[in-house]
């Protein structure tokens, strides 16, 4: 039997990278009854603005666009935000 699921008890959340890694967990979170993907931070500029599912080549688009503005994502106040950004080899990139 499946439980019903209330809009109260959904996860709002943000995923900061679309790599190998971060392109497997949208992809589980767009799926799952729980959660709910609000945003999507990602650090190249020619992703920024792209769709989410064309970038993570789901074969649809989800009606959300990338973006590398940390403020807004942060506005959409999400109750979590995984970052999948690059390594500590680009440890810049991963303190904006």
């Amino acid at each position: 039997m499946v439980k019903a699921v209330k809009e109260s008890e959904t996860k709002r959340i943000v995923v900061w990278g679309t790599g190998f890694v971060g392109r497997m967990v949208i992809a589980e979170i767009v799926k799952h009854p729980l959660f709910e993907l609000v945003g999507v931070g990602v650090n190249s500029p020619e992703k920024v603005g792209r769709d989410v599912g064309e970038i993570c080549t789901f074969g649809r688009k989800l009606g959300l666009a990338a973006t590398d503005d940390v403020d807004a994502l942060i506005a959409l106040k999400p109750d979590a935000l995984v970052h999948y950004g690059p390594s500590a080899a680009h440890a810049d990139d991963n303190s904006r």
